[in-house]
């Protein structure tokens, strides 16, 4: 599978960093470095069980310095907890103040590492499902022989951007370094190593602040692979990326060509309405640019839960519109689970939502100024 390559800009002029990530002038991701506080998502804590909702199904957690987190039950493999016990967990969304919503917690911990991602309490060797069989045999019999019983290692799709040189100093970095050091550096620098993560050596990450270039110098240093790192005075944002960062803050966004998608946010799910406006492209032509539009929000606010897109046409004007939703939806660095179209024209997806959107994160950041 070719990996594409993709760059990483980030501007930290206006009392925050903020991130765009792009694959040509696709955009992919969106983020926003704030003075906020913990839990962070991917931190991990031992909790101590305080009370146990049986009508809820929920734990209730005490994190430590008056950090509280809720655990679903039942999970997976997971024995049931009892009140008093204490559990090693890993956050899996953020707290939500405004909505009265504390951090979601989980005893199936994940930690990304380059290509891998380290999985402690799931041992063995596992393949993301984009994966050919080829490549999946290829990695088995390089890996295999370096895994203990104890080893938990899942392998992600981007894997074929890496050497095997890069593929085994990744594996060589988890192995050889304790569980707690690793727990401890992601507590800390969540954002840079959230970031690094992500990336892959094809890469390029851009920043405009000197003391993030230097910051980022030091994490890679000590990181089994290097993307490329710039540091450009100039700043990284330019006007079309200003632009695009302020049409965020917006309910109504142009679609190319002619028409509208119009985003609005309810208390059970996001709705996005698809408005043909004075457009004279073909149906099929139109649903492409403004399916692309709509991607290319979703993914800029980081939308999460429950999308519903409305479509304007019916079925026989709409061409293979779903494959090409499934196709475009790939792009994402948290692809959106794609349900289909209703009889009514509506496209159902999901997708998760790990922590506030990025406008939300601002909102909160300047009220707190």
């Amino acid at each position: 599978m070719s990996i594409k390559s993709k760059t990483w800009l980030l501007d930290s002029q206006k009392g925050y960093t903020r991130l765009m990530c792009f694959e040509n002038k696709h955009c992919l991701y969106c983020d926003v470095d704030l003075p906020s506080p913990p839990p962070h998502y991917g931190a991990i804590y031992e909790g101590k069980v305080t009370k146990i909702l049986q009508t809820a199904n929920l734990a209730f957690l005490d994190l430590g310095e008056r950090l509280e987190a809720v655990l679903s039950l039942p999970e997976r493999h997971f024995p049931k907890p009892q009140e008093g016990e204490t559990l090693l967990v890993q956050i899996t969304r953020e707290p939500s103040p405004s909505q009265g919503k504390l951090a979601m917690a989980s005893r199936a911990i994940e930690v990304p590492w380059g290509p891998f991602v380290w999985t402690p309490g799931e041992p063995g060797l596992r393949f993301s499902k984009k994966l050919t069989v080829e490549v999946r045999k290829n990695l088995e019999s390089l890996l295999t022989p370096l895994m203990s019983e104890d080893d938990g290692l899942l392998v992600r799709s981007h894997v074929s951007a890496f050497s095997s040189e890069e593929l085994l100093a990744c594996h060589t970095k988890i192995v050889s370094r304790s569980f707690f050091e690793i727990l401890k550096q992601i507590q800390h620098d969540h954002f840079i190593k959230k970031l690094l993560t992500l990336t892959t050596p094809k890469d390029t990450i851009k920043v405009d602040s000197l003391a993030l270039y230097s910051d980022f110098t030091k994490a890679i240093a000590s990181h089994p692979y290097a993307p490329i790192l710039l540091h450009e005075k100039e700043g990284t944002f330019d006007e079309n990326l200003e632009e695009a960062w302020e049409k965020m803050f917006e309910i109504h966004v142009p679609i190319s060509g002619g028409g509208e998608i119009i985003i609005e946010k309810t208390h059970a799910f996001y709705a996005i309405d698809i408005n043909t406006g004075q457009t004279n492209q073909p149906a099929h032509a139109f649903l492409k640019k403004a399916i692309d539009t709509a991607f290319e929000e979703i993914r800029k606010r980081d939308l999460g839960g429950i999308i519903l897109i409305d479509i304007p046409f019916p079925p026989k004007s709409q061409g293979d519109l779903l494959g090409y939703v499934k196709r475009e939806a790939q792009r994402d660095l948290n692809p959106p689970k794609i349900h289909g179209i209703t009889s009514l024209g509506i496209l159902e997806i999901t997708r998760k939502h790990r922590s506030l959107p990025p406008l939300e994160k601002i909102v909160n950041f300047e009220k707190s100024i």
